[in-house]
């Protein structure tokens, strides 16, 4: 199933108000909007949104299905100025970079956090750099790419579930493009109740 882009994406921002503008070149659709105060005076112009270029066309398939409830269960929503996928799977984070890389979204445009208990320290005997190390060959990353490490305060002993390497946070830091994204996931379920 093909659904037309332009049939998800709203006329104006669902927080700030703002108009936002739309236009066509090949099989693309171009999306800006400026943020705006109440007064209609522009904020800050030197940080305003980005352009954003997507596809006129989304193919609605098994792939997108699984991106799409994998987005539903571990990933930001509500109109947060990134996108960000979590998890402590290898193979699920990599499905999820491949998505943004098949929608024009380069790697090296990402931003990467890992998450880990401080108890994995003591639990695994484990550094920062190792549990960098690990991200970077499962995911095939470079120390070129922006890769953070957070321990986190854990209470208690130990747990026999704690995850060695801890999770990551794989995001996309780009309001325009999580204006798109979140209204495709708010607006799916319209397309999916058709079929």
């Amino acid at each position: 199933m093909n659904i037309d882009t332009m049939t998800i994406l709203p006329s104006n921002h669902p927080k700030l108000g703002t108009k936002i503008n739309y236009s066509s070149s090949k099989n693309k659709i171009i999306i800006s909007y400026v943020n705006r105060g109440k007064n209609g005076k522009v904020l800050n112009p030197q940080n305003q949104p980005k352009k954003l270029s997507v596809p006129k066309n989304i193919d609605i398939n098994e792939k997108l299905g699984e991106v799409l409830g994998m987005y539903y269960g571990d990933g930001t929503k509500n109109y947060h100025p990134a996108v960000e996928f979590v998890n402590f799977c290898p193979e699920l984070i990599e499905l999820w970079i491949r998505y943004l890389n098949n929608l024009g979204i380069k790697s090296e445009n990402l931003y990467y956090k890992i998450k880990i208990s401080e108890n994995c320290k003591i639990k695994h005997n484990i550094n920062i750099q190792s549990v960098k190390n690990y991200w970077i060959s499962k995911l095939g990353l470079t120390t070129n790419h922006n890769i953070n490490t957070h321990w986190v305060k854990s209470k208690g002993t130990p747990s026999t579930y704690l995850r060695k390497y801890g999770s990551i946070v794989v995001g996309y830091n780009n309001s325009t493009f999580s204006l798109f994204f979140n209204s495709f996931i708010k607006n799916i379920e319209n397309f999916l109740e058709e079929e």
